[in-house]
């Protein structure tokens, strides 16, 4: 059976709420791990902006913006994007 939850970080407080859908119970948990911030890098280029579904009926779509950087590792260069 799938779980449908929903799950609340609270950082500075350093917990977790976990709230099961079905079963209407919502648990407590430590956050002990180390927050790791997500982003858009300074260098990054807007590329371009997509809708996935559609935008004439609420909440039927998702706005997604593509964005590209170039991506060095152990000095070799790669196009990300």
């Amino acid at each position: 059976m799938k779980e449908y939850t929903y799950i609340i970080f609270f950082r500075l407080q350093k917990a977790k709420y976990v709230y099961d859908l079905r079963s209407k119970t919502c648990k407590k948990y430590s956050l002990d791990e180390p927050f790791v911030a997500i982003g858009i890098p300074p260098s990054a280029r807007f590329v371009d902006s997509r809708v996935i579904g559609t935008n004439a009926i609420e909440q039927y779509g998702l706005t997604v913006n593509l964005w590209e950087q170039v991506l060095r590792v152990d000095s070799k260069q790669y196009f990300k994007c």
